[in-house]
Formats: structure tokens, sequence, C-alpha cells
């Protein structure tokens, strides 16, 4: 059944392989605006459930008393104001006060050279927050160095932290990923000598990451530190699909026509490849028992990735195959004539 299927698949692809590419092509583009609508999230408290007992009691607290993004700030300030109801001019004054509360010795050294300013947060999970919070630190930092010259202010906390790490996973991926590609391509290059043919394999990646990242974004499925890694798993998983079809491709063909490689190819092919996709699928789809949101989603976003993966490789690849081997053929034949 699946051997004849393959047959019939491959001849509408022979017969109409411009119109292949072209629905394929109409789906990506349908796709690509999902793109921008992907939700990243830095914060790790989004990572948990809801239901979890300090997660609910937390959200409780919030609902409750309110969640202002500044709830308290602690600082040597904090201790003059409250001694005199100000702050005073006098630099003695200000000293006095200080050597006589014992607070003092938690926000500053002995000669008041180094200080410290605690702010007590509340962002929740919200990232817009986060990232607010930190432009309106470095905006009154650069406003003190500036009124204060000589002043050296850092800023640290578990908010920033947070952003921080996310900023460089963010970095990281947008530097590993392509080369990933480019690593990816250099193996292909090897195998097959040469850059055209070993390009061939690259369109099951290239489709299927479009795929999934732009399904991503329509179905609301929220990035985080935790599933961020999923592009550089689908390039290693879909470029295998590649690689065997097109192997096994010119291998048949050094005994066959065109048309009947391509056939004999994809009915040696397609149950194997749909086993090997559905178990891998199968395998991801499990982490869908876990209580983590952001485990659930990297689930999720690999099933659909190695889905898009096995379409891609069934559909898009055997056209690629055939107008470029025509593509080859023909070069060749001009330069014999």
């Amino acid at each position: 059944m699946l051997e004849e299927t393959a047959k019939k698949i491959v001849k509408l692809q022979v017969k109409y392989p411009k119109i292949v590419l072209l629905i394929i092509a109409f789906i990506t583009i349908l796709l690509i605006p999902g793109i921008l609508k992907v939700k990243i999230e830095p914060s790790l408290e989004k990572v948990l459930p809801e239901d979890l007992p300090v997660i609910k009691t937390m959200n409780d607290m919030r609902n409750q008393f309110g969640a202002d993004m500044v709830l308290e700030v602690s600082s040597i300030a904090s201790i003059v104001k409250e001694k005199d109801g100000f702050i005073s001019d006098s630099k003695r004054r200000i000293e006095l006060i200080l050597d006589e509360d014992p607070r003092t010795l938690k926000l500053t050294n002995k000669d008041y050279s180094l200080t410290f300013l605690q702010l007590r947060t509340d962002t929740g999970t919200n990232a817009n927050l986060i990232k607010k919070l930190k432009f309106d630190i470095k905006d009154d930092i650069a406003s003190l160095e500036e009124l204060n010259p000589g002043l050296k202010a850092h800023v640290t906390g578990f908010n920033l932290i947070d952003k921080a790490t996310f900023d460089i996973m963010i970095s990281d991926f947008a530097f590993e990923t392509p080369l990933a590609f480019v690593f990816i391509g250099i193996v292909v290059f090897i195998v097959f000598r040469s850059f055209l043919k070993g390009f061939i394999p690259m369109v099951v990646v290239m489709i299927s990451m479009l795929w999934t990242t732009g399904m991503i974004g329509y179905f609301g499925i929220v990035l985080s530190s935790t599933n961020i890694v999923a592009a550089a798993m689908l390039m290693g998983l879909g470029i295998d699909f590649g690689i065997h079809i097109l192997y096994r491709f010119y291998e048949l063909k050094a005994k066959n026509s065109r048309e009947n490689a391509l056939v004999y190819t994809l009915r040696e092919s397609i149950r194997a490849l749909l086993a090997a996709a559905l178990t891998t699928i199968a395998a991801f789809l499990s982490l869908l028992s876990t209580p983590l949101p952001a485990i659930k989603n990297f689930g999720i976003i690999l099933s659909i990735g190695i889905a898009s993966a096995l379409v891609a490789a069934i559909v898009a690849l055997p056209v690629v195959i055939f107008l470029y081997d025509t593509y080859i053929d023909k070069n060749i034949k001009l330069a014999k004539s």
C-alpha cells in the first residue's frame, strides 16, 4: 500500500514538478507571517507550571496585594531619611547618623567608598516588565554618573540575571544555528563532492525550519531557555532524510532512468522514513506527560519539526532532485554537441 502510494506520488512529481514546488512555496509563504508572531519568554519562573504550590501562592499574593514593579528600595539614604525625615546637606551629619545605625554595615563599607542599593521588585513572568526595569535602572545610573564624575555603578539581581541568561542564549542561537547549517553543508559537500548536489538535502532542513517556526507562531507556542535549542536538533534530524533519499537515487540511477530511479528510491524509502519519523515523534510527544510547560512545548516543537521534515523529504525533495538532474543532463548533452 505505502509502496504503491510512493509510486503515484513520484508520477505526479515528475509530471507536474513546477506545480508541486509552487504548492510548497505557497504553504511556506502562508506560514512565514507566523514567524513574526513567535513569542520568547526570558523569565525562568514561566518554565514552571502555574499549579505548582509555590507558584500558585505567589500568584495569589500578587492578586491579593498587587504586583508593582518596584516594591521597596533599601539604601543608606533610607537610614538618613528615617532619622531626620529628610536628607541633610551636611556630610558630617550624614556620617554621624550612619555611624550610629547598625544597619549601615549591611549597606556600605567603612569609608563609604562602596555602597549597596537594594530594590525589591516583582515583575512576575512579564518579559516586558523585566526589560523595562532593566532600562529604567540603566537610565537612572547614567544620570547619576553624569552628575557625579568618578562614580561607578553595577547592577545585578535575579530578574536581570534571567534577562542576561536569555540574552546570551539568543545571541548564541543566532550564531550557532547558521554555524550548524554551515557545518552540515560542509559534511554533505564532502559526501557528494558537489556544492549544488550537496545543497539538495538542505532543502529538507530549510523547509522544515520555516514551517516549524511559522506554526510555532500561529499556535502561540512560547520559546524559552529550555526549548530554544530545538533548531539545531531539527537540523541534525532533518538532514538525515535528505541525504538518504539523494544518495539512494544516484545509486539507482546508474542502472535506471531518472523517473524509475525516483520511483524505486521513494518506494524503498517511504516505509523506513515513516517509521523513523513516527517513532521519533512518538518519543518527543512523550514529553507532554511532564508538568513543565516549557518541556511540553519542546516536545511539540520537535514533533512539528520532524513531521515537516518528513513532508519535505517525500513531497519537495524528489521534485528538486528531478529538476536538478534534468538540468545537469541537458548541460552535458549540450556540451557534447
